[in-house]
């Protein structure tokens, strides 16, 4: 059994590497990059991949879930607090920790690599997985806080969802100015990203639309 548990560690550990690897190798290259390519930069068998990958797209879905996904899932769903202040704080945590994520050079890049080479496959599961897990509990926790109660069987509306995304994208906005027009920030990136979500937060509370019941 402690053979079997080391052997499956190692495993999931050069799986790791490799799609931490690919990352950087997809964000420099473009999605266009080959395994062979991404095999000679870290110096292994192209071979190898196939036993931790189906195929390269397989791979490149790994380096987007790597990129994009976060502990924030759980964090988010185990929100539990009815103090308003404690639920802005919390919120607050929440946003300010998955926009730290998705901000490093290489997930922007990776964006705009699948942007302009039209490979939006791993872009749009993501997006599913980010409205399930972030934006969706986001819309029901900013209900509690607006007096409306979470109302889990009333749908989201496009309304409240668009709302929700508009603290990434400004965020978003600015590692575009940095990393790929190469504008300098004139604020630590931490600032702007407090700053963004308090001043999306302060909106949502004053002006949160009240959920709509299917007629």
């Amino acid at each position: 059994m402690a053979v079997s548990s080391k052997i499956q560690r190692n495993r999931e550990f050069r799986r790791a590497t490799i799609i931490a690897s690919a990352r950087n190798y997809f964000a420099r290259a473009g999605l266009s990059g080959t395994t062979r390519g991404l095999a000679k930069e870290i110096g292994c068998s192209q071979a190898m991949f196939y036993q931790y990958f189906k195929n390269s797209e397989d791979l490149v879905q790994a380096v987007f879930d790597d990129a994009f996904s976060a502990s924030v899932y759980e964090k988010l769903s185990r929100i539990e607090a009815t103090d308003p202040d404690i639920l802005r704080r919390e919120v607050k945590a929440v946003l300010v920790e998955y926009c730290r994520n998705v901000t490093d050079e290489d997930c922007i890049r990776l964006m705009f690599h699948a942007s302009l080479s039209g490979y939006t496959e791993p872009y749009q599961i993501q997006k599913a997985a980010v409205r399930e897990k972030i934006l969706e509990p986001i819309c029901h926790l900013m209900r509690l806080e607006a007096g409306y109660g979470e109302l889990k069987d009333v749908p989201i509306s496009d309304v409240e969802l668009e709302m929700a995304w508009r603290p990434f994208g400004g965020v978003i906005f600015n590692m575009i100015r940095l990393h790929v027009f190469k504008v300098p920030l004139k604020l630590p990136l931490d600032d702007i990203i407090s700053n963004t979500v308090d001043q999306h937060l302060e909106g949502w509370y004053q002006c949160w639309p009240a959920p709509v019941e299917p007629s």
